[in-house]
């Protein structure tokens, strides 16, 4: 029962710098949380509300364990060189514009390589990039309650 509590005391400790962890260790804690709250429904079968939070903290465990993994392959693939931007491109945003969908993995792979850089700015950031061989602009936007990249490309520019 003492290694449950000091357990629970570390977790309590942990979640104030949450936020400025690493996405690895972020995924660690959540691991960690989500069988502590497996444990507490195993203990007591007949509250849904402890099963309920066991399911929603697994859930939470494995999406970012997803994205530490993504972020971890990103981070091992080469970032492009520094480019000069053409002159005759539109500016951002405007109607030059439009977001790329389906986006191809090399524009997957560049996006969770700059969330870190673009987030340190704050939401609305951009840059413009050229990725397997088309001009890109990666835009630093909240998905829920999630912080993301997007893509946009030149209109008409599968």
């Amino acid at each position: 029962m003492s290694a449950f509590l000091i357990l629970m005391l570390l977790l309590l400790a942990s979640r104030a710098a949450a936020s400025s962890q690493p996405l690895a260790a972020q995924a660690a804690h959540a691991q960690v949380d989500a069988t502590v709250k497996q444990t507490q429904a195993a203990a007591d079968p007949l509250n849904p509300s402890k099963r309920a939070a066991a399911t929603a903290a697994q859930k939470k465990a494995d999406d970012l364990t997803r994205s530490a993994t993504k972020q971890s392959e990103a981070s091992t693939l080469p970032k492009p060189w520094p480019q000069a931007m053409p002159a005759d491109l539109p500016p951002f945003p405007g109607s030059g514009w439009e977001f790329d969908k389906p986006p191809p993995q090399a524009v997957q792979n560049r996006a969770v390589q700059l969330l870190p850089t673009l987030w340190k700015t704050g939401a609305k950031s951009h840059r413009t990039e050229k990725t397997q061989g088309r001009w890109i602009t990666y835009v630093a936007e909240h998905m829920g309650t999630k912080r993301g990249v997007v893509a946009y490309r030149l209109k008409g520019i599968a």
